[in-house]
């Protein structure tokens, strides 16, 4: 086991070097500026980072030991990064969303290869999802925006979002034909 443990811290360290796990991306930074810019503000971030495919492999180790349920391991055999964005919208920032300033960040996402899904703005509340399908036209990777007068939420998903979905449906016994 001595043998085993410079090995081990190899590894750990390497995961996090070699993931993506610090920061998040060049492409996410620039949508959350382009965001700011719509907002008129730059939010303070309360939480933003990475995580790799490695750093969800042992994630998923974690919540197969843990849980008795095997439902979330298997969706998290299918994600391979996620990249979070949490930003502070307290009265003193203030920051307010329309309609128009989604179709502004929907074009910036779209010059990127997304496409916007869905859309809601209600009273202080708006949410956008947007997709990516890959080359074999499955879902590949997924954005998500969400603001309220609270919280600024950004949050991107990449992986087999196909099978993500198909995991859910099955889990919640939907009757649809998959």
């Amino acid at each position: 086991m001595k043998n085993f443990k410079p090995f081990f811290i190899f590894i750990f360290i390497s995961s996090f070097l070699f993931t993506g796990c610090f920061g998040v991306s060049h492409k996410f930074q620039k949508v959350r500026d382009h965001l700011f810019t719509k907002l008129g503000k730059t939010l303070p971030a309360d939480v933003e980072f990475s995580i790799g495919s490695i750093s969800i492999t042992a994630a998923s180790w974690f919540v197969k030991n843990d849980s008795n349920d095997d439902m979330p391991e298997r969706v998290l055999r299918h994600i391979n990064h996620v990249q979070v964005g949490v930003y502070r919208n307290d009265p003193y920032y203030n920051a307010s969303f329309d309609f128009h300033s989604f179709k502004s960040v929907s074009s910036e996402l779209e010059k990127d290869g997304y496409k916007l899904i869905v859309c809601s703005v209600e009273g202080d509340e708006a949410t956008a999802i947007f997709t990516e399908e890959s080359d074999d036209e499955k879902l590949h990777k997924m954005f998500i925006i969400n603001i309220d007068n609270k919280e600024v939420v950004l949050t991107e998903i990449e992986g087999e979002l196909n099978e993500v979905l198909t995991e859910a449906v099955k889990n919640k016994k939907l009757d649809v034909n998959i």
